[in-house]
């Protein structure tokens, strides 16, 4: 066996190399005048295009670089000669930049991160810029402002003391609290809840069940306390029909009582005024089965209300409107063409109708 310990294991780097084109620090005086890339050469490819020879491929004093102007007429060019003033240059012959070096990543667990202030002075919070941890800072330093510490406030955390509960305040982590301090209150710290899935309350009130809250049971509860509402239990539609007055032996048997009261709501115990009116009307026979949908014959108007009266009008199977409707069958099928003034009693009489007749 070999008694030498190996060496650890060097974390892998990922070693990335941004190959970067070659390009000319200085351009040509005729790439710069027309805003194209130039390649350094000598005569570069621009001025080869354009039929220019090496000498006219020069890269110009500083004065016609300034001015995006060709430098020609050797030296003093041109232009500086118009302007009188000194023709300097500088390299005649543009210098390429180098390769860059390869830069090394390192993508391991541990990462270095930039060093973050804990805590900005009030001019960097007030203009949201980077601070550091000196006082007074760079920044207020160069600006010649007042670098004013601001000190931590009190940590905010998301269990809140019953007080502040009720209240609905926001809390601190001391204890007391100083909401509870300005109120004279006792700081009651509330236990944190399980992460379980809770416990479900029995029935909900009246208010919590309308504002779809979640209630905690106990009377009153914390949201009625909380609107300044009455806080209420539902009424059992069973022990209404059961005219039970005292409490109701229901509201602990969970989703199987609920079935059962919305199946009581469905059938009212007691009727309406308007239902009552509504069930008499239906059950009520008709005085002429045989025409319901139709007018009433001409032969009944011509009876006298006693004889209409002691009519006997057999009864029907089913009420009206019940559950089949009546269907009359003369109207329905085809009818004679009858004259109206044959068969009127207030234009001819019985006299008259025989004859007709006969």
């Amino acid at each position: 066996m070999d008694s030498q310990q190996q060496p650890p294991p060097v974390p892998i780097s990922d070693i990335i190399t941004t190959a970067w084109p070659r390009r000319a620090v200085k351009a040509c005086a005729s790439c710069r005048r027309d805003k194209i890339r130039c390649d350094g050469q000598k005569p570069c490819g621009g001025c080869v295009k354009k039929g220019y020879t090496i000498e006219q491929c020069v890269a110009g004093c500083e004065n016609c670089r300034k001015a995006r102007a060709r430098c020609e007429g050797g030296k003093p060019c041109l232009r500086c000669r118009e302007d009188q003033v000194e023709c300097t240059e500088g390299h005649h012959h543009p210098v390429l930049r180098a390769e860059p070096p390869p830069v090394l990543v390192l993508r391991g667990p541990h990462r270095s991160k930039p060093d973050r202030a804990k805590l900005a002075c009030q001019n960097c919070r007030r203009d949201n810029k980077k601070c550091d941890d000196q006082r007074p800072c760079t920044r207020c330093i160069a600006r010649g402002e007042e670098c004013v510490h601001v000190g931590k406030g009190p940590k905010l955390v998301k269990l809140r003391c019953e007080g502040c509960r009720q209240e609905n305040k926001k809390c601190e982590d001391a204890r007391p609290c100083r909401q509870c301090v300005e109120c004279g209150k006792e700081c009651i710290s509330v236990q944190r809840k399980g992460r379980g899935h809770g416990t479900r309350v029995k029935a909900a009130c009246v208010y919590c069940r309308r504002d779809k809250v979640r209630c905690e049971g106990v009377r009153p509860c914390l949201h009625c306390v909380r609107k300044g509402y009455q806080c209420l239990d539902r009424i059992c539609q069973i022990c209404t029909q059961q005219g039970v007055s005292g409490g109701c032996p229901h509201l602990g048997e969970g989703s199987d009582s609920d079935a059962v009261v919305a199946m009581g709501s469905m059938q009212p115990p007691h009727p309406t005024p308007i239902q009552v009116q509504q069930s008499s009307m239906m059950m009520a026979p008709l005085p002429f089965p045989n025409q319901v949908y139709g007018p009433i014959p001409y032969h009944l108007l011509a009876q006298s209300n006693h004889e209409i009266g002691s009519l006997h009008v057999p009864a029907l199977p089913h009420p009206v409107g019940s559950f089949y409707p009546i269907v009359d069958s003369p109207i329905n099928g085809p009818q004679p063409n009858i004259s109206s003034e044959r068969y009127d009693p207030l234009l001819t009489g019985p006299s008259d109708f025989s004859k007709s007749a006969g």
